[in-house]
């Protein structure tokens, strides 16, 4: 017997009349959306609207970063205040015992206030240090979540960028962004770090410039404050473009100079001493 193969269909869905006359209103409506699966989506908008298997386990995977991370910097605000509160306690009645007549007999008890409002004052630094770093944590990762969810990316209102050139900075920012050195200091370090004129992050090909790189790079090691920090308050533009920054400062570093500091430059290329003998 000869099978007769089905013939294939068309899969594009009919379009009606008022479809047709529609169309461009169609298309001003569909300029902003969210993704769902694939299953749910006509095979002509899986470009623009769908997202694979891989896509829903990494938006998922941010939904619990993003969801426990803000859950963490909210628990780690109740202790903020707890802790502020008890260095209230403590001040209080340090104020109430040095007011008084008898300091010289309660010398010692004084003496252990002053320790526990030191310590308090510590702690809640700290504390308010690491609850910053948690919730940079969650915005970066709703910042992922809203690439992945939203099939016409909307533009994000950074605030501008600003200070990615050491003209840009004023001598006193200087001093409030990278410590005891002055403009002078940033660009003789500038110059001894070898920094070229552009960076290309290997793995998306974006390219930047050496002196914002460098600027970054300083001030995160010099302050500690995470990207979304810096981005709010002092450089502006997208806090993910910081992370490649950073990545490819540090490569330069290493690549550069940490041979020399370690002391290794004979184990690194001593092994590739036949190939380089082969090659001349």
């Amino acid at each position: 017997l000869k099978l007769k193969m089905p013939r294939r269909q068309n899969r594009r869905r009919p379009r009606e009349d008022d479809e047709e006359n529609n169309s461009y209103d169609d298309e001003e409506a569909q300029q902003f959306g969210l993704r769902t699966s694939r299953r749910n989506v006509s095979w002509e908008y899986r470009e623009a609207r769908a997202l694979s298997p891989l896509q829903f386990m990494k938006l998922e995977m941010y939904y619990n970063i993003a969801n426990h991370m803000m859950s963490v910097g909210l628990y780690l605000g109740h202790v903020i205040v707890l802790i502020a509160k008890l260095r209230q306690h403590y001040n209080a009645m340090l104020t109430q015992l040095e007011s008084s007549g008898v300091v010289d007999v309660l010398s010692g008890s004084i003496e252990q206030l002053r320790q526990l409002v030191k310590r308090s004052k510590d702690t809640f630094e700290r504390i308010s240090f690491l609850m910053t770093w948690v919730i940079s944590y969650g915005e970066l990762a709703l910042l992922f979540i809203e690439d992945l969810s939203i099939y016409t990316r909307r533009t994000h209102q950074f605030p501008p960028e600003r200070y990615r050139t050491i003209d840009e900075i004023s001598q006193r920012d200087c001093y409030a962004f990278f410590g005891s050195m002055n403009r002078s200091e940033i660009r003789l370090l500038y110059r001894h770090w070898r920094i070229p004129d552009q960076f290309v992050n290997q793995s998306n090909r974006q390219v930047f410039s050496g002196e914002e790189c460098f600027l970054i790079f300083l001030y995160h090691l010099m302050r500690g404050s995470p990207f979304t920090e810096m981005s709010r308050h002092v450089f502006g533009g997208d806090p993910r473009h910081f992370s490649y920054m950073f990545n490819v400062m540090n490569d330069h570093m290493y690549f550069k100079f940490y041979h020399k500091i370690s002391g290794m430059s004979l184990n690194i290329w001593l092994p590739h001493q036949d190939g380089q003998s082969t090659t001349v």
